[in-house]
């Protein structure tokens, strides 16, 4: 006998699990990534970090979490594009951060850089 269920939609009642995250960032540019990296492998060799560290193209400074989705809809999709579209032309500025922090709940504790007044200008933006 065939599931009356095999057509991938949830059951009534029955809530997907999401498997896509969307949220604007800001992408560092080359220079700033090598420094990052360096940054990264001294605090690993400082502390005696054993975790893999990302290559700088996974760099990214979070803006605003949009939501998890079990598959995005296309028109937040396009709400997105347009938000992010808008910014593209923003003049560069600088932003430092203060510490360095660990999502210690998670299963992989990565490391995330954290500030104060050295993000205000992101905070602007």
């Amino acid at each position: 006998m065939g599931d009356f269920l095999a057509n991938d939609e949830p059951a009534v009642g029955q809530v997907r699990e999401p498997t896509d995250r969307l949220f604007l960032a800001a992408i560092p540019d080359p220079e700033t990534s090598g420094r990052l990296l360096a940054l990264a492998k001294s605090l690993k060799n400082k502390f005696g970090l054993q975790g893999q560290l990302l290559p700088p193209e996974f760099f990214y400074v979070r803006l605003h979490h949009l939501g998890d989705f079990s598959g995005i809809p296309q028109n937040v999709v396009d709400a997105a594009s347009r938000a992010a579209s808008s910014l593209v032309s923003t003049a560069p500025f600088e932003i430092s951060f203060d510490r360095v922090v660990s999502f210690r709940a998670r299963e992989q504790k990565p490391l995330v850089l954290v500030g104060d007044e050295g993000v205000a200008p992101l905070l602007d933006f």
